[in-house]
């Protein structure tokens, strides 16, 4: 959560705890901007044929750079 979304969701808790009243639009438009602020979800980004190829060739020597390899692929195309 961004400060943003975190300064938002503070003032609408402010408003819901006032003593003796509370201003739902006050209320609704804190929470509505602490929604808006939500990073958009990416798509997933699969290994491809020639990144299967080139990983399936390295299971076969036995060690770590595997699973090294592995990580580094899906890091580079979901970053």
């Amino acid at each position: 959560m961004t400060t943003q979304q975190i300064e938002a969701m503070k003032l609408a808790l402010k408003a819901i705890e006032s003593e003796g009243w509370c201003d739902t639009e006050i209320v609704i438009t804190a929470i509505k901007e602490a929604l808006a602020q939500q990073p958009p979800q990416r798509t997933w980004v699969g290994l491809t044929e020639q990144d299967l190829d080139y990983l399936c060739n390295l299971a076969y020597t036995g060690d770590e750079e595997f699973a090294l390899a592995v990580q580094a692929k899906l890091k580079d195309k979901n970053t």
